[in-house]
C-alpha cells in the first residue's frame, strides 16, 4: 500500500497569487452555466457528529474528458 501524499495548506497570500479577478469570475460563470445545464454532480451534503463537534462534508463533481472533483470539509466545536 502507498502513503497517501502530505497534506497541503496554502496561505492567503499564496491563493491570492494563483488566479486574478477575472479567473475567478471565469470560473463562477463556468459553475453556473454547469449547473443550469446539470454538468455536475452534487451529493447532499453529510454532517459526521463527534464529542465537542463535528464536522461537514460538501463534494460535487463534473465527469467527462475535464472532469473534475471538489471536497470541503470543515470542522465546528461546540461552545
Amino acid at each position: 500500500m502507498t502513503s497517501a501524499p502530505p497534506t497541503l495548506l496554502l496561505s492567503r497570500s499564496v491563493i491570492a497569487g494563483l488566479a486574478t479577478t477575472q479567473d475567478y469570475l471565469a470560473a463562477m460563470h463556468d459553475a453556473f452555466t454547469g449547473l443550469a445545464e446539470q454538468s455536475y454532480q452534487l451529493p447532499d451534503p453529510a454532517y459526521v457528529p463527534a464529542t465537542g463537534g463535528g464536522f461537514h462534508v460538501k463534494s460535487a463533481s463534473r465527469l467527462g474528458p475535464d472532469a473534475v472533483a471538489v471536497q470541503a470539509t470543515d470542522v465546528t466545536v461546540d461552545d
